[in-house]
C-alpha cells in the first residue's frame, strides 16, 4: 500500500505521520470507564496470612494411617487430637509420628511434616532428637516401624516433657509480669516499642519452654505467621546469649532478665 505522505525529514513531520497513521489504520478505542465496584470494606493495611488450619493436609496412605493411629493409641489420645490439638501430649505425639514416618521411609520429610502439622524446622528438630534412640535399637526400623513407637514415646515423655513443661499462657504471663504489658495487647496488632519487645520475649519463651510448633504459637499470638514467631525468637536469642542464667532459672527469671537487658547496646555490638 502506498504511503499517502512524503518521507519525514523533521521531527515535526515524523509526529504528523504517526498521527496520520493512527487515524487512518487504527480504530479509535472508546475511553473505558472504571467498572470496578467500590469496595464494601476498607482495604487491609497488611496482607492476609493463611493459618495452618486453612492449609489442606495431603492425603495419607494406609501405611501412614496405621503409624499415626498407633502413635495416637500409645499416647492415649484420639487421632484427631494428635493432628490438631495444642496440648503437650499431642505435641509430643506429633514429633514421634514424624520421626517414625520419615525414618521408616514411609514418607518424605516435607510430606510427613505436613501430615503432622509441623513446620520443616520442627520436623528436623524432632528427627535430631529421636535419631539416637532409633540407632540404638537392634531392630531395623524399616522392618517394623510400629516397634519403635514405644521406645520413642518413652524418650519423649522422660526427656522432652521434663525439659519443656510450660504452657503458652505461662509464657505470656511471665512476659507480661516482667514488662507490665497486658497479655491481650501482646496478641493485638499494635507495634509500640515496649509492646514489640514484650511480645518477642513471650515468643522466645514459648519456643524454649513449651512443646508447641511455630504455627501453633503463631495462632495463639493473634493468628500470626510462623515466620513472625521465628524472627521474634531469633531476635531475643541474641539477647539471651549475653545473659548468664542461674542454675534454677525458670520462665519468670528469664523474662525479667531479658526485659532488663540493654537491647540497644547488644544490637549495636552485633551490627
Amino acid at each position: 500500500m502506498a504511503v499517502p505522505f512524503p518521507n519525514p525529514t523533521t521531527l515535526e513531520q515524523m509526529q504528523a505521520n504517526r498521527r496520520h497513521l493512527n487515524a487512518t489504520f487504527f480504530t479509535r478505542r472508546p475511553r473505558m470507564k472504571n467498572l470496578m465496584p467500590e469496595p464494601s470494606t476498607p482495604m487491609l493495611s497488611e496482607p492476609l496470612t493463611i493459618g495452618l488450619d486453612d492449609v489442606r493436609r495431603p492425603e495419607i496412605t494406609d501405611r501412614e494411617a496405621k503409624i499415626l493411629d498407633a502413635v495416637a493409641t500409645r499416647a492415649e489420645i484420639p487421632l484427631d487430637d494428635l493432628l490438631n490439638s495444642l496440648t503437650k501430649v499431642a505435641a509430643l505425639a506429633r514429633q514421634v509420628a514424624v520421626s517414625v514416618l520419615v525414618r521408616s521411609l514411609t514418607s518424605e520429610p516435607p510430606h510427613a511434616a505436613m501430615i503432622c502439622g509441623l513446620t520443616f524446622g520442627a520436623a528436623g528438630r524432632a528427627l535430631q532428637e529421636f535419631d539416637p534412640v532409633i540407632n540404638g535399637e537392634a531392630l531395623p526400623i524399616l522392618n517394623d516401624p510400629l516397634a519403635y513407637i514405644a521406645p520413642l514415646w518413652r524418650h519423649a515423655v522422660v526427656n522432652l516433657q521434663d525439659r519443656r513443661s510450660a504452657t503458652l499462657s505461662e509464657c505470656l504471663n511471665a512476659a507480661s509480669r516482667a514488662s507490665m504489658v497486658p497479655v491481650h495487647d501482646m496478641k493485638s496488632e499494635r507495634r509500640t516499642h515496649s509492646l514489640v519487645r514484650a511480645r518477642q520475649i513471650a515468643m522466645w519463651l514459648a519456643t524454649q519452654f513449651t512443646l508447641l510448633s511455630l504455627p501453633s504459637i503463631g495462632r495463639s499470638f493473634g493468628g500470626r505467621d510462623h515466620t513472625t514467631i521465628l524472627h521474634g525468637s531469633r531476635t531475643v536469642a541474641k539477647i539471651a546469649a549475653t545473659i548468664t542464667p542461674g542454675a534454677d532459672w525458670g520462665l519468670q527469671e528469664w523474662a525479667d532478665a531479658l526485659w532488663e537487658a540493654d537491647w540497644v547496646e547488644i544490637k549495636r555490638r552485633a551490627a
